[in-house]
């Protein structure tokens, strides 16, 4: 062989082993990329899904205010008729006293339970507002962010340690680094 076939021989040699070593950078940084994704991705999810079942929650709590809300209206209305009755009602010299008396005392109940049921309406409000707020700050809210130990020191260090087989592996097919760490 002649100096010139030496000369690219090593040249070709030093530009093989540069491409070798270019593709596992490159494949270890697309590593690096597809993790970090991967862990945006599932955040991502989570906080979404926690979006969406508080806003199921504000829902269905809006819904029962609502209803709690025409209650109260209803009731209210029903009281004023009632209370309308009560003082708008002239009794007839020739009815009898006891028959006075049963009708004061009916509507007196009713109005009664009518403004009872105002009062367990707003009540029953409140109670709705308590819980929801209660079941959004405790129990519906975003999980705190999980510790993040990947080692990539460690990662490259195995990548190293395979040798020269590691060179022919496949970029994404073999994350598996067996770091001895506990992955999530």
């Amino acid at each position: 062989m002649s100096f010139n076939d030496w000369w690219n021989f090593a040249g070709y040699s030093i530009q093989g082993s540069l491409a070798w070593t270019n593709y596992n950078r490159v494949a270890f940084t697309d590593n690096v990329k597809w993790r970090q994704v991967q862990k945006y991705q599932d955040q991502n999810y989570r906080i979404s899904w926690v979006g969406v079942a508080r806003s199921d929650i504000r829902g269905m709590m809006g819904i029962t205010v609502n209803r709690l809300t025409n209650y109260m209206v209803v009731a209210t209305l029903i009281v004023s008729i009632a209370a309308g009755a009560f003082y708008s009602i002239k009794t007839n010299e020739t009815c009898p006293t006891f028959l006075v008396f049963a009708f004061y005392v009916s509507i007196s109940i009713s109005l009664i339970f009518l403004m009872l049921s105002v009062v367990f309406a707003v009540k029953g409000q409140n109670s709705a507002f308590t819980n929801t707020m209660r079941l959004l700050t405790y129990q519906v809210r975003p999980d705190n962010p999980a510790e993040y130990s990947h080692d990539y020191l460690k990662q490259s260090q195995w990548i190293e340690s395979n040798g020269l087989g590691s060179m022919f592996r496949i970029p994404g097919l073999t994350p598996d680094y067996q770091l001895g760490m506990a992955e999530s």
